[in-house]
């Protein structure tokens, strides 16, 4: 066979740009994210969001906006050249000079994740021709044609030269759009841009002579109608801050934190004790909430709380766009409630504690990079390092709130140093008096390592002496939960065999009910009497121990499913109504919606919250003594949690523990207020925990009407069936 020789060229599939938008995006509310911030990159002053018959699968969603437009050559060249480095070479817009925000030239196949077909219709400004191109990714799209087979149909017109933008047009959408999901459109909108201004890491000076930027304005319309971004509220939650934290890098690396409270007597600044070398300029700034009476502003502190968990966060901004995920609901990205869940720090220091930005540029800050699923910046030092400078500014500012309040900051007397911290300072004072050295005052620079050296002693033995203090608690409450645990045992085990007690008692009742039969119906009447009271005692008795013993039960399988929260509160009250009832205690409770289930957790966990929280409100109504003796539960939906409610009318919480409630082996109970017993403390403390290892929190909350007491438990709740891939 002869030989031969040539070229090859690679080929695409069509279905290609189908996946591209499918994979490379992770989310539709991502999607229209992304083709909201191409406008922008459009020198765009506004743009609209319409959806039309959206309710519904089949629906039809427009992007409008009024920027610079394309002209037929710009589509054919640019927009439809996969992965154009056009953006890239040109990194601000003409106009306006806007960094770009898009830059792998993807964001526009997520019209394909989000409907069947697209309009594409474009005018550049001050051409006066008007293109359309009609994109159908169901049919001309498939798997097994060659990209370069698939014809896009375009028209030109001529209209007036006053003309411009671009409209994205896309039909049949392939899934329904519901109030849920618009509500999170909306939000993204509110909070594509900073809420406030911030102060430029980097200044650019313009010498082309491009126009001021105008803004960028985003509306909403749903089948025409303009939908309200609510705000309502919005400003006065930032006024009611407690304090106002602010940091920022420069160009040299050198990292400043400062805080300021108009409530306190506090403003300060520290510096970061050494360079930072990954990260470019960059700032942030920072609302800091405490959501007590004392510490919040006009709102009031239920109104905070509320905003807090809807606003909560601390997000990313590039060149003034958002940058997703960070700041959304569950995203923890600074750490903030992994820290706030060691306890280490007794302020606030949670994501729902704080609404604030972080301000980067592309230009200064070129080593954080976009993950190709446009999620997200890529974790790299250079990441790390800016996580962790603004991360250990909000700590630091929290810290110094606490102080100001004069509430306990740490667990110890005072910051505790690690052994990291010790090493760290110890290189940056001993880089500072190499310094001293090579300017030639050897003698100031023996002085400065000679400090240095007996501050590390110091602080080495203090740091110690911390992880000595921490080791004692942590084998306090070891200690303790092993009595627990085999008391859990021993009560697993008296619960079985009471079970063959009771069991063997009521059929011995039902005998005696029996032999009575032969005694006049007047003299064996009293004894009847007396044997049904004695049955009502067993029934109760059983009660409680089903109650234990599912407990139990639930504790040994270890199974994790979503619980609905409808029977395991009616099997709660029902296990425990007569015991109540004897006690003078009514105990009234609720569950909306009827189908409201949480995340997969344990059965038992749930049943341990719910104990811990009725053997606290007994205690509190025996120790006040008082005849209004009530207990009300209320579970209802708040956004994308389960919030539980539980009410009682006793003595309320002594404000000398009420900050401290949910440490471990703090109480107020005493061996002989209640038949109960003393309390060991921790009840609270494995309330939290069990919360915490969910997904979600416990406070103290705000009592309704009639009632001194309301502990607030969170948890996620179930998700909905997750969309099949790509059509979400």
């Amino acid at each position: 066979m002869a030989k031969q020789q040539g070229t090859l060229f690679f080929d695409v599939d069509a279905r290609h740009l189908r996946q591209l938008g499918r994979e490379l995006v992770a989310d539709r509310v991502t999607a229209v994210s992304e083709l909201i911030k191409n406008a922008y990159d459009a020198d765009a002053p506004s743009v609209t969001v319409s959806f039309k018959k959206a309710s519904v699968p089949g629906g039809t969603l427009e992007i409008s906006d009024t920027g610079e437009g394309m002209s037929l050559v710009d589509i054919r060249t640019k927009w439809m050249r996969i992965s154009t480095p056009n953006k890239e070479q040109n990194e601000v817009s003409p106009r306006y000079g806007r960094a770009r925000a898009g830059r792998k030239g993807i964001g526009r196949f997520a019209t394909e994740t989000l409907g069947k077909r697209l309009v594409l219709t474009s005018v550049q400004r001050g051409s006066g021709q008007r293109v359309r191109v009609s994109f159908d990714w169901d049919k001309a799209y498939k798997a097994g044609v060659a990209l370069r087979d698939v014809a896009n149909e375009y028209t030109v017109e001529t209209v007036s030269k006053d003309e411009q933008g671009t409209v994205l047009r896309i039909e049949d959408l392939h899934d329904e759009w519901p109030q849920e999901q618009i509500q999170k459109i909306q939000k993204a909108v509110m909070l594509l841009q900073p809420p406030f201004p911030a102060t430029p890491a980097v200044h650019r000076k313009d010498a082309h002579g491009r126009e001021a930027d105008p803004g960028f304005t985003v509306s909403i319309k749903l089948d025409n109608a303009e939908a309200r971004i609510e705000r309502q509220g919005f400003q006065d939650f930032l006024d009611s801050a407690t304090a106002v934290i602010e940091g920022s890098i420069d160009a040299k690396g050198n990292g400043l934190w400062k805080v300021e409270s108009s409530l306190l007597p506090l403003k300060n600044s520290r510096k970061h004790p050494e360079k930072l070398r990954q990260v470019g300029p960059m700032s942030f700034k920072a609302h800091y909430f405490v959501y007590e009476k004392s510490a919040v502003g006009g709102i009031g502190k239920v109104m905070a709380q509320k905003l807090g968990r809807e606003y909560g966060g601390i997000r990313l901004y590039r060149d003034g766009l958002r940058i997703l995920p960070y700041g959304e609901s569950q995203n923890d990205w600074l750490e903030l409630d992994l820290e706030y869940r060691r306890r280490s720090l007794l302020v606030p220091i949670a994501n729902m504690s704080w609404f604030g930005s972080v301000f980067i540029t592309r230009e200064g800050n070129p080593l954080l990079l976009d993950t190709s699923a446009r999620e997200g910046v890529i974790e790299n030092e250079a990441f790390e390092q800016l996580m962790t400078f603004v991360r250990d500014g909000l700590i630091w500012a929290a810290s110094e709130v606490g102080t100001a309040r004069n509430k306990k900051v740490y667990t110890h007397s005072a910051p505790p140093p690690t052994r990291e911290d010790v090493v760290k300072d110890s290189f940056s004072r001993v880089d500072d008096a190499l310094v001293v050295a090579a300017q030639g005052d050897m003698g100031k620079a023996r002085a400065m390592m000679a400090t240095t050296f007996r501050d590390v002693v110091k602080k080495a033995t203090r740091a110690d002496a911390a992880a000595q203090q921490d080791k004692l608690a942590l084998l306090t409450e070891i200690s303790m939960l092993r009595i627990l645990a085999s008391l859990g045992t021993s009560i697993a085990v008296f619960s079985h065999e009471v079970k063959s007690v009771l069991n063997a008692a009521q059929g011995s009742l039902s005998d005696m009910e029996v032999a009575l039969e032969v005694i006049p119906k007047t003299a064996r009447k009293p004894v009847l009497e007396n044997l049904q009271h004695g049955r009502n005692a067993l029934d109760r008795l059983q009660a409680l121990g089903a109650y234990i013993e599912g407990y139990v039960s639930h504790t040994r399988r270890r199974h994790r499913a979503a619980q609905p929260m409808h029977q395991v509160i009616s099997d709660f009250a029902s296990s425990f109504r007569r015991t109540l009832d004897q006690r003078g205690i009514s105990l009234d409770w609720s569950v909306k919606p009827d189908h409201l289930r949480t995340t997969p957790l344990h059965r038992s966990e749930l049943d341990a919250v719910l104990f811990n929280f009725l053997t606290n409100a007994i205690k509190a109504m025996d120790l006040e003594g008082h005849t209004d003796r009530r207990i009300r539960v209320e579970v209802s939906e708040d956004g994308e949690e389960v919030l539980l409610r539980f009410h009682d009318s006793g003595k309320g919480i002594d404000e000398e523990i009420r900050e401290r409630v949910f440490e471990a082996f703090v109480t107020s109970s005493l061996a002989h207020d209640t038949e109960l017993g003393a309390g060991t403390g921790l009840g609270l403390k494995i309330v939290m925990d069990i919360a915490r290892e969910n997904g979600g929190s416990v406070v103290i909350g705000e009592a309704i009407e009639s009632y001194k007491t309301c502990f607030e438990l969170r948890l996620p709740k179930a998700k909905a069936a997750q969309p099949r891939k790509g059509k979400q």
